[in-house]
């Protein structure tokens, strides 16, 4: 049978796992100070032995640490992810490795998961549990798939369940947020700010009109921007998906006023802590920058149009994500429709005009909702 020794380094100790196998002496560093660890290594290899799955040359080349199988995914991924999902997933297997430490990756159990989930669960929402959960599981696949573990360990995690919360803005809290841009404005310290704020919201302003993504309207270059058809051309999109979105009399005139740089010199973590800062201001709570995405979607979907034109406006690969946009209930419904009556009194319209010969995606229109949720002005589903 096999037994564990302890070997001394620079930094302490290690285990190692002396063991025969097929007649001839083995000994293994399984790189972990810990002896827990190291007996659940040990007693896997003895019942691999015993069923008769056990191979040498398999063992010691799976015996890596999680730290150094994640040299080797991220160098396989690089260029086919974008480089805020890298970073995202770095940040994810970072905290992991804070929590279970650099151990094999044989030796992490059902057990070393349910220390991570109860170490998480203190800090972060469900939502974002489930979110590094679902990124986790997937390197552990991937380590499955070459050969370095048996099974994933992830599969005995469940998700946790989230809490139904609304994600686009209402009328009242869009109107609440660009008075407190406007005063915002007003009231800074000296030019330099002032600028700042004016542009900043003119950044939102698009995002409210386009549904794009903070990265997409950040690396928006002026080969993308078509004045002549009206068009703005995503292309760099998380999905690798292009698309193409009609441009708003507002957003032709934001983009010719900024044009050639557009927004290229203000950076996500920007836009994103100012919006966090302004909405603070005004009273807003649970509410991000991507929410004038949401925003976007959800009149669209409020106002008739079919499903397909916000899938493929938000670019979304698969409509079950477009879905999401319609599962609000009919009052925030109507709520947020009357949203175009306060961007109309802000002076910029969410839609555009729509020549018969270009046959847009989006017309022109303005819709009067009644208290019944029924539409006044002859709104129609688009298919």
């Amino acid at each position: 049978m096999a037994r564990l020794r302890k070997r001394k380094t620079a930094n302490g100790h290690r285990y190692l796992v002396d063991f025969r196998y097929q007649g001839k002496r083995h000994v293994l560093s399984l790189r972990t100070a810990n002896k827990k660890l190291a007996e659940r290594v040990k007693e896997e290899i003895e019942a691999r032995i015993v069923r008769g799955v056990f191979h040498i040359d398999e063992q010691i080349g799976n015996n890596v640490t999680f730290s150094e199988f994640l040299k080797t995914y991220f160098a396989s991924v690089n260029g086919t992810k974008s480089d805020a999902t890298l970073r995202g997933e770095r940040i994810y297997t970072n905290t992991f490795l804070r929590i279970v430490g650099h151990v094999p990756l044989q030796s992490i159990s059902t057990a070393t998961l349910e220390r991570w989930r109860f170490e998480r669960l203190k800090d972060v929402r469900p939502v974002t549990f489930n979110d590094e959960r679902r990124v986790l599981s997937h390197i552990f696949s991937r380590a499955v798939e070459s050969g370095h573990i048996l099974s994933n360990p992830f599969r005995k995690v469940g998700k946790m369940k989230e809490q139904q919360h609304r994600l686009y803005l209402t009328s009242d809290e869009l109107e609440r947020f660009f008075q407190g841009l406007d005063i915002a404005f007003a009231t800074a310290r000296n030019r330099h700010h002032r600028a700042m704020y004016r542009k900043f919201k003119m950044f939102c302003e698009v995002l409210l009109n386009t549904g794009m993504r903070r990265s997409e309207l950040l690396k928006l270059e002026l080969n993308n921007v078509d004045f002549d058809n009206n068009l703005i051309r995503v292309e760099k999109t998380k999905g690798k998906k292009r698309r193409e979105i009609p441009m708003t009399g507002r957003v032709r005139a934001i983009l010719e006023e900024l044009s050639p740089g557009f927004f290229a010199d203000m950076t996500g973590d920007q836009v994103s802590h100012k919006f966090t800062d302004c909405a603070k201001k005004v009273g807003l709570k649970g509410l991000k920058l991507h929410s004038f995405r949401h925003t976007f979607g959800t009149l669209l979907l409020a106002m008739g149009y079919d499903i397909t034109v916000a899938k493929e406006l938000l670019g979304h690969e698969d409509i079950k994500t477009t879905l999401v946009y319609a599962k609000a209930d009919s009052r925030l419904l109507r709520d947020a429709i009357r949203s175009f009556e306060t961007l109309g009194m802000n002076g910029y319209k969410m839609v555009t005009e729509t020549r018969d010969t270009d046959r847009k995606l989006l017309e022109e229109k303005r819709a009067v909702v009644s208290d019944e949720g029924t539409t006044t002005s002859g709104a129609r589903n688009r298919t």
